[in-house]
């Protein structure tokens, strides 16, 4: 007896994250967040740049948090706004999780492939990997590896010293 084999589809919708940070939103894949938590004290080092925003401890784990706008070379004002923190699944052993300050709540979207296309903007800076447009809405992918890469090179250097 023959057995059938049955095709599996891709998903009609993929659930996302509009994640707020200042005057702009970030796009990421639902499960690349583990959580986003209230904004904690962090504790901060000397002599960092200023996209690294200190440690939080998270679920017994020392979680490095950055600045979205920093680390992308743009302006950034730490303000009373930033009331959240997403903690992202890292992809690097060497640092499981990170975090990044949000503005306001982060809100779930599921997108099919026809609510989401390239805007015509051009990237904005290192850690950006496109602009895209959501529901009339521009938001960025960012670049997960670009992020980890700074933190992993940093976080070396600070054990290093």
């Amino acid at each position: 007896m023959a057995k059938q084999i049955e095709a599996v589809a891709a998903p009609a919708e993929l659930a996302t994250l509009l994640i707020p940070v200042q005057d702009k939103s970030l796009i990421l894949p639902n499960v690349t967040v583990a959580e986003i938590i209230s904004r904690k004290a962090t504790e901060v080092t000397d002599d960092v740049p200023n996209w690294f925003v200190g440690h939080i401890l998270w679920r017994n784990t020392q979680v490095p948090i950055v600045s979205f706008e920093a680390i992308n070379d743009e302006p950034f004002i730490a303000d009373d706004h930033q009331q959240h923190i997403a903690i992202i699944n890292g992809s690097d052993a060497e640092i499981p999780f990170w975090g990044v300050l949000t503005e306001g709540t982060p809100k779930l979207v599921r997108l099919s492939a026809e609510q989401i296309h390239a805007s015509d903007e051009a990237i904005g800076g290192p850690a950006e990997l496109q602009r895209v447009v959501v529901s009339e809405t521009t938001a960025i992918i960012p670049d997960l590896n670009f992020v980890e890469d700074k933190l992993v090179t940093l976080l070396s250097e600070l054990t290093l010293s």
